[in-house]
């Protein structure tokens, strides 16, 4: 694959690079896509939610040592494994965030899942795995490494961990990072270092408020146990709204879907598992034997007899009949 094919390069040829699917055919966007971010950042591998329709564009400039790269994609996966950090001559560290969705990102044994605005620091010596499973707009800031350690002396603590940019310094962080176009780059009338400075400088202390902040993380994993418990015992009841819990548990809605959010999971998504576990359960009781299908579906919440059928199946990979002939 001719990768130049799909790449602009601008007048000042030392400071930006752009990268493009846009004028090559659907059957060579990936294989070209991949072959791009090897070229602009480190050895990696990739895979689309939908080959057919997937579009990605790159554009890098260079900040003093840092690299700033704007990226704007459909659904994608990305991942560095043992075999490309081994075909690796160079290694960095990355701040990236992601402004318009919410994602994921593991870095060895660390997962996190991010909220649009959130931002992860991931060193390319490990392997991660970043999972975009709608279209985003992300900026991810090339940092070499022993640049990164005179800001953060233990970055290793903050890899692969969400950095909230909801508030407090990671939202000035955030703010910085959205500012940073190759246009508004190469238009600086002030130093590029002092820029790449500020950088550090925010990140630093954006790490130390998380790291401050694990305390607080503690309670907030309490209320979404919590949160948990009330769906639990109430997830019978058909209509259950997220509102009700939340008076229960005598906070806002918002701060309750916030808060499982954080954690990596949604009201719905608990409800539907807490109400399909309670079905199971009773479809392979001898004590509700005497119910038919749709009437337990009934007691559990689900008053459409089709749709506890379809959500049963989903998540116990049998049918209510079947599930019940087993037993």
């Amino acid at each position: 694959m001719d990768y130049s094919r799909g790449m602009t390069v601008s007048i000042n040829d030392t400071r930006s690079k752009i990268w493009s699917t846009e004028q090559l055919p659907p059957a060579e966007r990936l294989d070209y896509w991949i072959g791009a971010i090897c070229e602009a950042f480190l050895e990696m591998h990739a895979s689309a939610y939908n080959v057919e329709h997937f579009h990605a564009r790159l554009e890098a400039v260079s900040l003093d040592a840092l690299v700033v790269n704007c990226v704007t994609h459909t659904p994608q996966n990305i991942y560095r494994r043992k075999a490309d950090i081994a075909r690796s001559r160079d290694n960095y560290s990355y701040l990236i965030c992601n402004t318009t969705s919410a994602w994921q990102v593991s870095q060895e044994h660390i997962a996190s899942h991010l909220l649009p605005g959130d931002m992860v620091v991931l060193d390319s010596r490990s392997r991660y795995e970043l999972n975009f499973p709608t279209s985003a707009n992300t900026v991810s800031v090339q940092l070499p490494i022993g640049w990164l350690e005179t800001w953060l002396p233990a970055s290793q603590q903050l890899l692969g961990r969400r950095l909230d940019g909801q508030q407090g310094w990671g939202l000035a962080l955030r703010t910085l990072l959205q500012q940073l176009t190759v246009d508004s780059v190469e238009s600086l009338v002030l130093p590029a270092r002092l820029i790449a400075d500020q950088i550090g400088a925010l990140l630093s202390l954006t790490a130390q408020a998380h790291t401050s902040g694990e305390v607080g993380s503690s309670r907030s994993g309490a209320l979404v146990e919590k949160i948990k418990q009330g769906i639990r015992v109430r997830c019978a009841e058909p209509g259950l709204v997220a509102s009700s819990i939340a008076d229960d548990v005598c906070v806002s809605v918002r701060t309750l879907h916030r808060h499982l959010a954080i954690a990596g999971c949604t009201f719905a998504e608990i409800l539907m598992t807490e109400r399909i576990a309670l079905a199971h359960r009773m479809l392979t009781s001898p004590a509700f034997v005497r119910l038919n299908i749709a009437e337990i579906g009934y007691r559990v919440g689900l008053t459409d007899p089709s749709h506890f059928a379809r959500a049963y199946k989903r998540r116990i990979g049998v049918s209510p009949a079947r599930a019940r002939t087993k037993n």
